[in-house]
């Protein structure tokens, strides 16, 4: 078992054959079939010339979530933007539909998934 980061290409890389069949839950993986998800991963590849990692695909989600925000809010007032955050509801971006808890806490798919012969793929139920 690891976290969200067992996906890492370095991780996979330098662990070798002893990370094939680590499982770990992640919000993202490279195999996720929705559109945004695969729109992201297919204009990712094409700029730097290799798969976005999870890291990638946070920073865009919040990047999204952030730019969303500030648009609703109609203005760069701090609290408004905090306020127009608080209340997004499932905004599309490459990890799936995001949304916010009243306590702050995003929330969004969870998958199970394992290495295996060096790829992620989706975990053997």
């Amino acid at each position: 078992m690891a976290s969200d980061s067992g996906g890492s290409p370095a991780y996979i890389q330098l662990g070798g054959d002893a990370v094939n069949v680590v499982i770990y839950t992640a919000h993202w993986w490279p195999g996720l079939t929705y559109p945004t998800s695969r729109a992201f991963f297919e204009a990712f590849q094409k700029r730097y010339n290799r798969d976005p990692d999870y890291s990638a695909v946070q920073a865009n989600s919040a990047a999204r979530a952030a730019v969303d925000a500030i648009k609703r809010a109609g203005t760069l007032d701090r609290q408004k933007i905090r306020d127009a955050i608080a209340a997004t509801k499932d905004l599309d971006t490459a990890k799936g539909l995001l949304s916010f808890k009243p306590n702050g806490d995003p929330t969004y798919e969870s998958y199970l998934v394992q290495i295996k012969d060096g790829k992620v793929i989706a975990a053997p139920e």
